[in-house]
């Protein structure tokens, strides 16, 4: 959401985000004021605290089909009405024009039925999940609030041919990369090799010893080829794989995907919404290691499209052949390299932020 709330900004909107205490660091660092709702949320945190040692979520839990999905409504409707009340006084006061929220937040949708306002969802990316639970938690809702309101636009940052095939069509809006800001250093910016591969697992992967295991494999596979360095876009790395792979690691630490991937010729990473789109929008290939969630539908996009290669279950990522062949296809085939650089080409085509904001006001009045 970070563009868009720039975007609203920059054309002299007011914005204002609710949010759990412990995100709103996050806010502050892109401009945005906030109000803190309820308590803290941290559902990595729960994940890490459920999962065993030395193992991922996708040799514990397995993939997230449209069951799975349907039984997190009771607890997303749960959460959405802890928050509503106090929602609902803070915006009788602030008094906003649109209220948007992203699918699974419920209590902005709740407070814009109330305040008589229009709504807006926003996707976070290849959206898995909104029509499967969307009628489910109409139905929970249906005996705590009347008249509740449907989405009157959702906005969404994917490229089409990168969505879920038949959801119902959003409003589009160019994913503009935001992964962070701070310092960028050397190694970020220098290639020292013919070609480079960067590696990253997102902010919350890394701190599960399972996820040290899946790297050093990933390493492994790099180092089977010629003329290859790599880059390594992890908050928390195990100090003997940078000792075991030296020669090969370029450099390694936290650093926005946007100041690597401009040097870079493809990307592994866990399918995530940040790092899929991301590198989407560079024009490069991926190797993709879901974990759980919508993780799993990036994966099955990016090979639909041929455009990566997924290795989505517990064995194929236990499989050091598997994991090479993957690393293989995305630094040497040119297949997937085409592909990408046309997906690229279409997100670009996107409505800019700035253009979607005109459309949103239009739906404000």
């Amino acid at each position: 959401m970070t563009p868009l709330i720039w975007a609203l900004r920059l054309a002299g909107h007011d914005v204002l985000a609710c949010c759990p205490p412990n995100l709103e660091h996050v806010l502050h660092n892109v401009g945005a004021d906030t109000v803190p709702l309820a308590t803290e949320f941290d559902p990595m945190a729960l994940a890490g605290s459920l999962l065993p040692t030395g193992l991922l979520p996708v040799e514990v839990w397995g993939v997230a089909d449209d069951e799975r999905w349907r039984s997190t409504a009771p607890m997303l409707v749960e959460r959405g009405l802890k928050t509503t009340a106090e929602s609902l006084d803070l915006a009788r006061t602030w008094r906003p024009d649109l209220v948007i929220s992203d699918p699974l937040e419920i209590a902005g949708r709740i407070v814009a039925g109330h305040l008589g306002v229009p709504y807006v969802r926003h996707r976070w990316g290849i959206d898995p999940v909104t029509h499967v639970i969307d009628s489910l938690i109409d139905e929970l809702l249906a005996e705590h609030v009347a008249d509740l309101p449907q989405p009157v636009a959702t906005t969404d940052v994917c490229p089409p041919s990168l969505q879920v095939p038949g959801i119902p069509t959003g409003l589009p809006l160019r994913y503009v990369p935001y992964n962070g800001a701070g310092p960028v250093p050397d190694w970020a910016m220098r290639r020292t090799a013919p070609r480079r591969l960067c590696v990253t697992m997102g902010t919350a992967l890394p701190e599960f010893r399972g996820a040290q295991l899946l790297l050093q494999r990933i390493l492994r596979a790099a180092a089977e080829l010629a003329d290859l360095e790599v880059v390594l876009a992890a908050k928390k790395i195990d100090s003997a794989l940078l000792e075991e792979f030296g020669d090969l690691i370029v450099g390694a630490g936290q650093a926005p995907l946007t100041s690597l991937l401009g040097t870079c010729d493809a990307v592994v990473h866990h399918g995530g919404s940040g790092g899929t789109i991301t590198t989407t929008r560079f024009g490069l290939p991926h190797v993709v290691t879901p974990q759980w969630g919508d993780q799993y539908a990036c994966a099955q996009r990016i090979r639909g499209l041929g455009i990566g290669v997924a290795l989505d279950t517990a064995a194929l990522q236990r499989n050091q052949g598997a994991i090479t062949d993957a690393v293989r296809t995305v630094i040497e085939d040119e297949a997937p390299r085409l592909a990408a650089k046309q997906l690229a080409e279409e997100a670009a085509a996107q409505p800019s932020p700035a253009e979607v904001v005109d459309q949103l006001v239009e739906l404000a009045r």
